[in-house]
């Protein structure tokens, strides 16, 4: 399972020696920014967020693969976090209408429509990376209005089969409200992710959509190198009886309080009082 932006915030500061303070102030980024970070909450979406991002993993002096992963656990998956917004003939892949890729890398991997392949005579998306060994990661992305969603809980689902994935893949969806609302709703598989190699399987995203949600971004990523292909996406609404996956309260707090007699302990503890 990978670690929660919460715990990577911590670690980084930790390793890199500098207090709250000192990594805000070199930054650039509000102190309490960083505190909320530490204490669990996610990232307000905001066009310059991948951009604070990047100023503060050269503070801490992350490398490119720790920079992609505290991107990812943020949540920055989405075509307007970075430049590279490509549509069009990637490689011998055509990208599918309504389609285009980005991410962290993207040109490091070919995506598109692989015409000698089907699942279930369906077409099928390659995504794959061209070095045996790359820092970072590509996603095909796809955003549309959220308005016809409102309250609704929706669920994303593909059939996705992989071959040799290094690092992580997976699907994933992203609910966003207004400038001045925070990135409502978040998942991006990261802890179930998609590794090695694996035949076709139907995989799932479940999310709510607030009132107050704009825009929905969905898609399928893949860091490091593999491959992986996709076939059949699918957004349908679901009833409450299934189970949100979204990752912004499932790493922050448990349904239910927990330990509240200090009976389970993590580690031996110092002395009695």
């Amino acid at each position: 399972m990978g670690k929660s932006f919460a715990n990577l915030i911590i670690e980084f500061i930790k390793r890199a020696k500098l207090s709250v303070g000192r990594a805000a102030i070199q930054s650039g980024l509000p102190r309490q920014t960083l505190y909320n970070w530490k204490s669990g909450r996610i990232p307000r979406w905001h066009p310059e967020l991948p951009a604070d991002l990047a100023r503060l993993a050269r503070t801490l002096g992350l490398n490119d693969i720790e920079t992609d992963q505290m991107l990812l656990a943020a949540g920055c998956v989405c075509a307007v976090d970075n430049p590279h917004h490509v549509t069009g003939v990637v490689g011998e892949l055509e990208l599918p209408t309504g389609w285009w890729r980005t991410g962290s890398h993207p040109e490091l991997y070919d995506m598109g429509v692989d015409r000698n392949l089907q699942c279930n005579e369906m077409a099928v998306v390659t995504l794959r990376s061209r070095e045996p060994t790359i820092s970072g990661f590509g996603t095909l992305i796809q955003n549309c209005q959220a308005r016809a969603f409102l309250k609704e809980r929706l669920q994303l689902s593909a059939t996705v089969s992989s071959e040799n994935v290094v690092d992580w893949a997976g699907l994933w969806m992203r609910v966003d409200g207004e400038e001045r609302f925070p990135s409502l709703k978040f998942d991006n598989m990261r802890n179930r992710a998609i590794k090695g190699t694996n035949v076709w399987s139907r995989y799932t995203v479940v999310l709510d959509v607030p009132e107050e949600a704009v825009e929905l971004s969905y898609g399928i990523y893949l860091c490091g190198a593999g491959t992986v292909r996709v076939a059949n996406f699918q957004i349908e609404r679901v009833g409450t009886e299934v189970e949100t996956t979204d990752l912004r309260y499932t790493d922050i707090c448990p349904e239910m309080p927990v330990n509240l007699d200090f009976s389970n302990l993590p580690r031996a503890l110092g002395r009695e009082c």
